[in-house]
């Protein structure tokens, strides 16, 4: 019982702090410190295995939650499987599923052999006081006028 108690615990906390960061980084983005805050940029940087991790986590406590008998070896899984699911059933649901995405990755490639293709459109300028040991000048600039919000220079 450990294994489903702990995996659904770890699994909601992961989407709390995931939930947490993204609401504080609207939060700085709203007062226009987003780009300013270090720890905070730091921190989200860090936060990228806690989906990977919630998923793990939830996959561990749906499996061991819904056949504990079957996972501890007291009951084997031929008895454990649903009579009323066909091999039929589960090909047709399988063939759909490799369709649906072969279709979105077949699309998504195209149109990134489409665009790496073109090549840039615009014609690159030149951004004054940019050099290579001040890589944020090439995002922009804070700018009074703007509040404080991030401009492109050009």
């Amino acid at each position: 019982m450990l294994v489903p108690f702990f995996g659904f615990r770890i699994m909601v906390g992961m989407g709390l702090i995931m939930l947490a960061v993204s609401w504080f980084g609207n939060f700085l983005r709203l007062r226009g410190r987003l780009e300013t805050t270090r720890w905070f940029l730091w921190g989200t940087f860090l936060a990228f295995p806690t989906g990977f991790i919630a998923i793990l986590t939830g996959w561990f406590t749906a499996e061991v939650g819904r056949q504990p008998w079957v996972v501890y070896g007291l009951l084997r899984t031929r008895d454990a499987v649903t009579p009323s699911l066909a091999i039929g059933d589960v090909l047709v649901s399988l063939a759909g599923y490799v369709l649906v995405y072969a279709t979105f990755v077949s699309f998504g490639v195209y149109y990134i052999y489409k665009l790496l293709r073109e090549g840039p459109t615009a014609e690159a300028k030149a951004i004054p006081r940019a050099t290579g040991s001040r890589p944020m000048a090439f995002a922009g600039t804070a700018d009074s006028a703007t509040g404080g919000r991030l401009r492109t220079e050009g």
